[in-house]
């Protein structure tokens, strides 16, 4: 495909990595494109950890309207969000991160904060140990 559109020369595809070199990829990249969408049988992708990770390497990304999507990020605050199936919404969304670099910069950020408040193992357990609280403290009055 990359030969087909005259594009090869611009693309490295670089095939299975170790995890160990995956932050500097992350950290260098300009954006991450995660364009999931709904199956005609209604499955769907749910939280993809190439997601995650960007984010936690303060990658700006571009993502469908799925759920998951929408649990982690906030159009134009976390990240960018965009209709499934729209290559012409990917592409413009695509295309504003790579010419704004203030976007960059700022969805990077707080798409890493998002992903943390959610996803970083610390405030999961807090989260879980309050919710084992609040069921021990409703059991004890009983």
């Amino acid at each position: 495909q990359s030969v087909r559109l005259g594009v090869a020369n611009s693309i490295e595809f670089l095939g299975p990595l170790p995890n160990t070199q995956l932050p500097a990829l992350y950290s260098r990249a300009s954006l991450l494109v995660a364009p999931s969408v709904t199956t005609d049988q209604g499955d769907q992708e749910g939280m993809p950890v190439v997601l995650l990770e960007a984010l936690a390497c303060k990658c700006p990304v571009v993502a469908s309207d799925l759920p998951a999507m929408l649990e982690l990020l906030t159009h134009r605050e976390s990240g960018l969000i965009v209709p499934q199936k729209s290559p012409a919404d990917i592409a413009e969304a695509a295309i504003e991160l790579l010419q704004d670099p203030d976007l960059r910069k700022r969805l990077g950020e707080s798409g890493k904060a998002a992903a943390a408040s959610k996803f970083d193992w610390t405030n999961i357990s807090e989260r879980h140990a309050a919710i084992f609280e609040s069921l021990m403290q409703k059991s004890s009055r009983r």
